[in-house]
């Protein structure tokens, strides 16, 4: 643990600090205008990744499973009615998530070098799948999946729908500068997890304002024959970045964090 890392966080912590959401809104833009379209390749490259993997897998599956299969999709409750079928669902699901989660750190990465006005190229998102910070991110987005996805799923079959969603929402929330800390702050997976709540809980609101915001202009790649949402999506990360910089800065560690991202050039 480098200690002038961890004592800054600590003392934001310890001491709080402001936010000023429109220079949040303002930032992430400039910063967007610069990644949208590296960012946004690489989203597309591995959404063509999984659907292939998808339709590879579906070539296993006889016509008559993949009827009953369609129909179920169709059914709100088909999940509910089958536990078995539910637990492969979500076992798929944090699986997933584990998967994509160095995809976003690159991205956040992909933010700073833009920032400083360092060269970058799409295969800079790719390198935290074999950088030092990967089993902490995977563990850590591992467990965060496994409370989220387990709770909600849990709450859901007590059916209250509504109560694992908030709090689904809210676990994403709070753990928003998880990976930031990780690949930034060089925590490991455990502290980033309790230090992101803990910053977050002095600012809960302007975050999530922040959240929403970048949420919207996400979703608003749909508009583009959905193909424009691997465009729109890479925001919410160029916003947690933002957030990140924001709370903690980049000031007095730039020459750390550069080397960090040069390593991973490497």
């Amino acid at each position: 643990m480098n200690t002038v890392k961890d004592n800054e966080i600590n003392n934001k912590i310890e001491n709080g600090f402001e936010l000023d959401l429109g220079k949040i809104i303002d930032n992430s833009f400039e910063i967007f205008k610069k990644v949208v379209w590296t960012a946004g390749f690489a989203y597309l490259l591995f959404g063509l990744l999984i659907s292939f993997l998808v339709i590879f897998g579906m070539t296993f599956i006889d016509q008559s499973q993949l009827e009953q299969l369609k129909e179920s999709i169709q059914d709100p409750n088909f999940l509910k009615e089958n536990p078995e079928i539910m637990g492969y669902y979500m076992v798929i699901l944090i699986i997933a998530g584990a998967l994509f989660a160095p995809l976003n750190a690159g991205i956040l990465n992909l933010c700073h070098l833009a920032k400083t006005n360092q060269p970058f190229s799409i295969s800079s998102i790719f390198n935290y799948y074999r950088s030092k910070y990967f089993i902490d991110i995977i563990v850590g987005t591992l467990i965060i999946s496994i409370i989220s996805i387990g709770t909600s799923t849990a709450l859901g079959f007590l059916n209250l729908d509504l109560v694992g969603t908030v709090i689904q929402v809210s676990i994403s929330l709070f753990t928003i500068l998880f990976l930031p800390l990780i690949i930034f702050g060089n925590q490991n997976f455990s502290n980033a997890i309790q230090k992101s709540i803990k910053l977050v809980v002095k600012s809960p609101f302007t975050i999530l304002g922040a959240i929403i915001i970048a949420g919207i202009f996400s979703i608003l790649g749909l508009l583009a024959l959905c193909i424009g949402m691997f465009f729109t999506l890479p925001f919410v990360n160029v916003m947690n970045y933002c957030l990140y910089d924001s709370i903690i800065g980049f000031e007095k560690r730039k020459n750390e964090i550069d080397e960090i991202g040069s390593s991973e050039e490497l």
